[in-house]
């Protein structure tokens, strides 16, 4: 039993299992016919040994369990040519779906390749022709508002990839990122007209409404009254929704036309449970007489000293008028109502002057009232008696009793009358040609002063007094 040796089993004769055989096969019979075995009386014999667990287990199943665990360990040649070919054929199953994987995104790659090409082209010859399209405008629209000391401004936008390349000039020294150089009031003002220019590009008229939130934060004052003359002459046709918390820029714009008293909403008051709360902006005259009502005078004086600051203010603006330097650039009340009520007085007395040169005899008689009626109310102001007389001075105001501040707000109501047209409620502006004053006027045209004719008058005398005295 050289195989069993080979496996290190106890080796089982022949004999010895072909008689186990013999034995298991006649009680297999006699289980199988059990009354032909009684009958016969041929039961056989050693069934104790047959059936004998330790028997059975140690002779033949031990050992047969044996050798099918060594025999399992070592593999044949065949076996393991076959189990590393089906290794192999899995990792080339593998190696093919690769393959197939790669190919198609190859073909993914260059179709992608060749959509984002497209798309990069289509970009950047939409943005050359936005940006072609929108620079004149824009740098017009700059113009309109800093045109008196950036009057050669100009600039460049090119398109780098996805990215804006946007430079300005900076006084003739070259091109320069707008943060560079440029104050944040510039930039804020680059910014307005570059959103102008955009909605005109792209609005083409279609778009009436536009909204401006804030705009004119970081622009100074003079230059927020450019705003105004750019909005009213580049963007007439537009309905414009503008918010600010500046309240002496609402009233540029209206003083400027742009919009209309009735238009202009007043938020008093905001909460979360109700929302804003929004009341139509009263006429402050109106204010001051509820304040009165109220008995609240030192409120009144407040809102007077404040409106009349803003008021003049404007008014120095439109008439040129001429106001005293300070380092500080903080002016108030104080500088802008004498200095316009000066130029009024000028213009007043220019426009007289040029009536009668041209003989209007109806507009002489018409200017010589106002002129009459101007002085009383300058003089009922007191403006002109604030250098000398404190105790008249408007920082007094809030100290005044009911009696006492009554007269000012009627005084100052009729002397702000001066400054506006009766017709258009808009303050008249002066033009000039050259350095001449032209003309005194509002937008509506009913209130007209030459005032040219007298300027061309006294330059004619002052040269027949050269001629003759050479």
């Amino acid at each position: 039993m050289h195989g069993h040796e080979q496996f290190g089993l106890v080796a089982i004769s022949k004999e010895e299992i072909e008689r186990y055989e013999k034995d298991a096969k006649a009680w297999v019979g006699c289980l199988l016919s059990p009354e032909e075995c009684h009958q016969a009386n041929e039961w056989p014999s050693a069934i104790e040994g047959l059936f004998d667990e330790s028997f059975v287990e140690h002779r033949f199943l031990k050992p047969l369990e044996n050798a099918v665990q060594q025999s399992g360990q070592k593999l044949s040649k065949e076996l393991e040519a076959w189990d590393t070919l089906t290794r192999v054929e899995t990792l080339w199953e593998q190696h093919q779906r690769a393959s197939q994987a790669l190919a198609m995104n190859a073909r993914f790659k260059e179709k992608a390749e060749a959509i984002l090409r497209a798309f990069e082209a289509a970009r950047d010859s939409v943005l050359d022709n936005i940006y072609g399209a929108i620079t004149d405008n824009f740098e017009n629209y700059y113009k309109s508002i800093h045109g008196d000391d950036e009057g050669s401004f100009s600039s460049t936008l090119k398109h780098k990839g996805p990215e804006l390349n946007f430079e300005v000039d900076f006084y003739n020294r070259g091109s320069f990122p707008p943060h560079a150089l440029h104050s944040e009031g510039h930039q804020d003002s680059m910014g307005v007209c570059l959103y102008f220019a955009l909605n005109r590009y792209l609005a083409k008229d279609v778009l009436q409404v536009m909204v401006l939130d804030d705009v004119v934060m970081s622009i100074d004052r003079g230059h927020r009254r450019g705003v105004c003359r750019f909005l009213s002459q580049y963007f007439p046709d537009r309905q414009l929704v503008i918010t600010t918390h500046d309240s002496a820029w609402a009233r540029q714009l209206k003083t400027e036309g742009i919009v209309k008293r009735d238009n202009m909403l007043h938020f008093v008051n905001w909460k979360i449970e109700t929302g804003p709360v929004i009341e139509l902006e009263q006429d402050f005259w109106d204010k001051i007489a509820e304040e009165l009502a109220r008995d609240e005078i030192s409120d009144a004086a407040h809102r007077l000293r404040w409106n009349a600051e803003c008021f003049f203010e404007n008014a120095c603006d439109a008439f040129g008028a001429k106001v005293a330097y300070k380092g500080d650039y903080h002016w108030e009340l104080g500088d802008y109502a004498p200095a316009s009520i000066a130029a009024y007085k000028e213009y007043l007395k220019k426009a007289r002057k040029s009536a009668e040169l041209l003989e209007q005899t109806e507009k002489m008689k018409q200017l010589e009232v106002l002129d009459k009626e101007a002085n009383k109310i300058i003089h009922e102001s007191q403006v002109e008696q604030w250098v000398i007389n404190e105790n008249v001075h408007y920082n007094k105001w809030s100290g005044f009793s009911k009696q006492d501040i009554v007269p000012v707000i009627k005084a100052f109501k009729a002397l702000f009358s001066l400054f506006t047209c009766p017709s258009c409620k808009m303050v008249v502006s002066v033009s000039f040609q050259g350095r001449d004053p032209k003309s005194l006027s509002c937008r509506c045209g009913a209130f007209y002063w030459d005032l040219l004719s007298a300027e061309e008058s006294r330059k004619t005398l002052a040269k027949q007094k050269v001629v003759v005295g050479s």
